[in-house]
């Protein structure tokens, strides 16, 4: 305590263009240790999961093209064999469906994403939101790996990024002013939140002692494509 109370009197010391400089270092390291020990591993785990996701969501387009196939099938010969194999891609596909619904439901909606963020600003007090923006819908599987799909299936039904569920990555970008503890502080507050939402980005830019302008992105994942509404 004796040894944080001579340090604070060291600062005090200080002229503001000292302790300004100082506030910078401060904030860097703090940077640097928030991107190696939270950031840096949440980053790994959310690519983990998103790959996951990723892959159900191919799975789930492979079982798809398998069942309309077979349901054509069916038309031409429906005896027993085509009906059951029928029955058992139609359980498999609803399967798949849970486990991607399943995978999201803990995720802020697309819509509620922007009205979150605004809250926890309001509620953190002492920061100005500059801008909050969408940074656009991009979906999980790409149409030219939906076309690859076809062609590797061999698929009769047309299967096409039109046609077919997708899942979908939307992004939102918020920009704040405000001093640095106060930032901390709000993402502090977003990172308990009961309802979640992925990091994609963080940037932090000192303006003048102890003001700082930061940019953060985030997206949440969905089986709808909509806009976010800002």
């Amino acid at each position: 305590m004796e040894q944080l109370k001579n340090i604070a009197e060291k600062i005090d010391e200080l002229s503001l263009r000292e302790r300004a400089i100082v506030f910078i270092g401060l904030i860097m390291v703090i940077i640097f240790l928030w991107d190696i020990f939270l950031l840096s591993p949440l980053e790994l785990e959310q690519k983990k999961i998103v790959s996951s996701l990723s892959k159900k969501n191919a799975d789930r387009m492979v079982l798809l093209t398998q069942y309309q196939n077979s349901i054509k099938q069916n038309q031409i010969d429906p005896d027993a064999e085509n009906m059951e194999r029928l029955k058992e891609l139609r359980f498999k596909v609803i399967n798949v469906q849970a486990e991607l619904e399943s995978s999201t439901e803990n995720l802020v909606t697309p819509r509620d994403m922007p009205k979150l963020l605004e809250t926890v600003l309001h509620k953190t007090g002492g920061l100005t939101l500059v801008n909050l923006r969408s940074t656009g819908v991009t979906p999980l599987i790409e149409k030219e790996e939906i076309k690859n799909e076809e062609k590797s299936t061999g698929n009769e039904t047309k299967l096409t990024a039109e046609n077919i569920d997708n899942a979908y990555r939307h992004g939102l970008r918020i920009e704040l002013i405000g001093d640095y503890l106060t930032i901390l502080k709000y993402l502090k507050s977003l990172e308990t939140l009961e309802w979640g939402f992925y990091w994609d980005n963080f940037e932090l830019n000192v303006n003048e002692y102890p003001e700082a302008t930061t940019s953060i992105e985030v997206f949440t994942l969905s089986l709808q494509e909509a806009w976010i509404g800002v």
